[in-house]
Formats: structure tokens, sequence, C-alpha cells
């Protein structure tokens, strides 16, 4: 029960979830000025299959160091596995890689979107897919950080 507790607060209070609140609110009242940027992106389509491609990169980023945040190379004497909390950070890595794959699907989603007949909706969701994908590499990357930090610090007491 503590475990689905930890992810579902991994998974609503962050800012991937405000991301995507954000993106409901602009898809249901887009601002009048969103309408003429969205008609300018979707004049040039191939560009938009590239946007959309974004997520995919950053979802081999973020796949890649989840792995390295949970068997870090710093980690020889394999200290944070036997952390008590590492089960749970262990899952809010997971829900990191969730949030890489939702933003995907929602990336990957605007090409079957019709950009000629309101532009506005696709762009929107491209637009959350990229910086939603972003933020969930920039936490990863921070939380990486921060981890080979500790470690550096706990091998240099160690010794």
């Amino acid at each position: 029960m503590k475990s689905l507790a930890n992810i579902f607060r991994a998974s609503v209070v962050s800012l991937e979830s405000c991301c995507i609140g954000i993106g409901v609110v602009l898809s249901v009242w887009p601002p009048s000025s969103l309408n003429d940027i969205a008609k300018k992106v979707a004049a040039n389509g191939e560009m938009i299959q590239y946007l959309s491609l974004a997520p995919v990169g950053i979802f081999v980023w973020v796949f890649a160091h989840s792995r390295k945040m949970l068997f870090p190379d710093a980690d020889e004497k394999r200290v944070l596995q036997g952390w008590p909390d590492y089960r749970a950070f262990k899952e809010i890595v997971f829900v990191g890689v969730g949030y890489s794959v939702v933003f995907i699907v929602i990336g990957l989603s605007t090409w079957a979107m019709d950009w000629s007949e309101s532009p506005v909706l696709p762009f929107v969701w491209m637009c959350i897919s990229i910086v939603g994908a972003a933020v969930t590499a920039f936490s990863m990357y921070h939380a990486e950080i921060v981890l080979n930090e500790h470690l550096a610090t706990e091998g240099e007491a160690g010794r």
C-alpha cells in the first residue's frame, strides 16, 4: 500500500502532471493568439513530424539514465541498494520513465490529428509533449547529479 501511495504522489505532485494539466486547459480554452502561431506551424508539415519525434529521443536518454541512477557506477559497494528508501526511489524513477512514455504517445498522436482544420489542439499537444519530455529529462538529470554528489560524499566519508 505504501508503494501505491508513493507512486500516486510522484505521479500527481510533479511538474510533468502540471504540463499535462496546462495542456488540458489550453486545449479547452485556447487563447486567440495561439491560433495564429498554430497556423504558422501547421503550414510546415515536415517540421511537425520532426518536432513530434523529439520526445522519442528524450525517452532514449531518460531510459538510459534511469538505469545509471538505479545502479550508478560510483556506487562500487552497492550502498544505494542497501538504502532503506531505495524501493521508493526506484518507484519514482519508474514514474519518470512512465511519464516519458506518456509524452511520446502525446507527441506521436499529433500525427493523427487534423492540422488543417483546427491546428490549435495538435499544436498544444505537440508543445506539451516536447516541454513535458524536457521537464522529465531535467528532473532525471537533476536527480542523477544529486545522487552522484551523495555517493561521492559517502565514498569520501568511508575512507
